[in-house]
């Protein structure tokens, strides 16, 4: 009877785990080198490709790193900013994805990613903005499986620090 019972709390524990965050706001992030003397094209290209596909739910940036080990190398970073599940899972054979294929790759010389993120939008501040000012900047934080907690407090305690000290970026 005692397994039964610890067989039914296991059964419960996974259904109530897996019901937790069903709507992700997925971020995609890629990381592009030009190959030597194609940053024009490099860029060109984008800018087609973007004025063709973009759209205000759509939305894709492209940005120069400016700062950081791969600002000296003219990396560039492309940002798929707000996706889901569902568009994640149909992108892969858009035709969004043959353009970028036949006109864009061709000038990568190197490229990482995809990287997905997911926002934690209860620890997020500005990010309502249907697009990203000109310039921007990104913290990234890479957590090690296990004990999380102060990371976390630490997190939530500098957004409320801040959206009270600068009420502005909020």
């Amino acid at each position: 009877m005692k397994n039964y019972f610890y067989a039914f709390a296991l059964l419960i524990c996974g259904f109530v785990y897996a019901q937790e965050d069903t709507e992700p706001e997925l971020w995609i992030t890629f990381e592009y080198t030009p190959k030597k003397g194609m940053n024009q094209k490099f860029e060109e290209a984008i800018a087609e490709k973007t004025k063709i596909f973009n759209k205000a739910d759509n939305a894709a940036y492209t940005a120069v790193l400016m700062t950081g080990s791969g600002a000296e190398n003219g990396r560039y970073e492309r940002i798929m900013p707000r996706r889901t599940n569902d568009w994640y899972n149909n992108s892969l054979s858009s035709e969004e994805t043959s353009f970028w294929q036949k006109n864009v790759a061709k000038y990568i010389q190197s490229g990482e990613g995809a990287y997905v993120w997911q926002r934690n939008k209860s620890l997020s501040i500005n990010f309502e903005e249907p697009r990203p000012t000109k310039y921007f900047r990104s913290f990234i934080r890479v957590l090690k499986n296990g004990n999380n907690e102060d990371f976390w407090r630490y997190l939530r305690r500098y957004t409320e620090v801040l959206k009270k000290a600068r009420p502005d970026v909020q």
